[in-house]
Formats: structure tokens, sequence, C-alpha cells
């Protein structure tokens, strides 16, 4: 349901067809992956990993405690949910307060964060070209990584600040 086997493959043309050799790939949750119809093994992917030779690019973390994720958001360039089906992701509100790009698929509550072109961009589900595509725009292109990952984080900050979040909700129970 998350993707992974999508990003992982934009990974393969990043690395292998684009040449971008030292870009690293940092994968945190549970190692379980797949949709409900279709469950992902992990030998499978990990075999695909070892076929493709990208050993050095891709790091799994498992599950990780808040704080080392919290560390993560702050140290990447950028944060990619490439979720075949979502809710109301709030990991991409962290990378967003984390100042943080977000690419991110057209599913769910992500296109209510992501501003195609301002803080990130939304690609179609279960395209690896256009993730790969959108991956190398802001690699190559520091200064718009930048941008948008200050535009991120001004969003963030004006609508989903707890404080902005809870006074909002009060409103709403005032009104009644």
């Amino acid at each position: 349901i998350k993707g992974v086997g999508y990003l992982v493959k934009a990974a393969d043309i990043i690395v292998n067809e684009l040449g971008y050799k030292d870009a690293l790939f940092i994968l945190v949750g549970p190692l379980t992956f797949g949709t409900l119809e279709k469950p992902v093994d992990m030998e499978e992917m990990l075999g695909y990993i070892r076929q493709r030779r990208l050993e050095k690019n891709i790091l799994f973390t498992g599950s990780l405690p808040l704080e080392e994720v919290r560390l993560l958001y702050v140290a990447c360039d950028l944060f990619v949910l490439p979720s075949l089906a979502e809710g109301d992701p709030l990991v991409v509100v962290e990378a967003m307060a984390s100042g943080k790009p977000i690419i991110g698929t057209k599913v769910g509550g992500i296109p209510h964060k992501v501003r195609d072109g301002w803080n990130g961009f939304l690609v179609d589900p279960a395209d690896e070209r256009q993730l790969a595509d959108k991956i190398k725009y802001l690699i190559d292109h520091p200064e718009e990584r930048k941008k948008m990952g200050a535009n991120s984080r001004r969003y963030a900050e004006e609508e989903f600040d707890w404080r902005k979040v809870a006074e909002r909700l009060s409103l709403v129970y005032q009104d009644k």
C-alpha cells in the first residue's frame, strides 16, 4: 500500500539509468510491504536490489523511534511518499515541518498537503518513471529544492501547528 516497490524501481532509474551513483534512498518503516491483494516478498525485493546493484543506494531501517525519524527528516534532501492508497498521513506534515520538499502520490490526503510545483510534486500512483523524474528534478535544482522546502515549512506552520489546529477546533465547538 505504501508503494515501496515503485520507489525502489525509481531508485534503480536514478542510479543505474541516469547515473546518480551517490544517491541514497533511506526507507523507514516496517519491513512488510505490498497491497492487500498482493503482498511483496521482502526476499524478492532484496533480490531485485542485489540484481540491480543498489545495495549501497537503498537502506531499509525498519521501524524507528520518533526521535530517530526526526533526525532523518532533518538530514534528508527531500521526502517521498509513493503510496497507492492513503488516509491523511502525518508523515507528510512532519517532513514539511522539517523544511523538506515533498514528492507524493495523488491519493488520500496527500494532495491536500502538497501543492504541486510549490512545496513539492504530486505524481500518479504506481508510476516509478514519474517518481524518478521528480526526484531527478529536485537533485538537479538545489535552489528550487530549498525554496520548496521553505514553502513546506511555512505551510506547516500556518496550517498544521497544533495551537492553530486547536484554535480552529475550539471555534467549531463554540459555533454549536
